[in-house]
């Protein structure tokens, strides 16, 4: 694993044009650090996203969540550091403004929504990235759909790790379901 770079983010699969540019405009005002127009910016790249066809939309959220959980260290289960100091001073981690509420709400939700009909042994470890890293964020109404669909897969009471052991397949999840249980 490793720490996301700016150029991480900044180098989403997006056509050129409206949606690419909303998506610029959000991570300038995240560098600003201008939360308010952050947020807004990210809700007006939402817009321009779901505008953009169902296509552009799966692939996007597809690259946003092979990020946040597949290569950074914010979210492989590390819970990385805050800030961290270099060379030209105190820099925040970059993973967070992949988590921006309407990014999580709008777009990472929806996806795993999407792919819990018909899970594959990534797509169970993202969710179970998603439930403990993400779900308490989520508005009620959201997380009680988050919730009730993770039931419907795997039954009443289940706990998270639940989605680990069942996504045995995959290396990552099999790393993650070895180290949560000697914990």
């Amino acid at each position: 694993m490793r720490q996301l770079t700016e150029g991480d983010v900044a180098a989403a699969p997006l056509p050129p044009g409206r949606v690419n540019d909303a998506w610029g405009s959000y991570l300038a005002f995240w560098r600003q650090g201008t939360r308010n127009d952050a947020r807004a910016a990210a809700n007006r790249f939402v817009d321009s996203l779901n505008d953009s066809g169902a296509e552009t939309c799966a692939e996007f959220a597809r690259w946003l969540c092979a990020l946040l959980f597949d290569e950074s260290d914010f979210w492989a289960g590390q819970w990385g550091g805050g800030m961290t100091q270099g060379k030209d001073g105190w820099h925040r981690p970059v993973a967070p403004v992949l988590t921006v509420h309407p990014l999580s709400v709008r777009v990472t939700l929806p996806y795993l929504l999407s792919s819990l009909s018909n899970p594959d042994s990534q797509h169970l470890r993202w969710a179970y990235q998603f439930t403990v890293g993400q779900s308490y964020r989520l508005p009620p109404a959201e997380r009680r759909r988050w919730e009730d669909s993770l039931e419907a897969l795997c039954g009443p009471g289940f706990a998270p790790i639940e989605l680990l052991h069942n996504a045995q397949r995959d290396a990552l999840a099999r790393r993650m379901l070895r180290d949560a249980e000697e914990d």
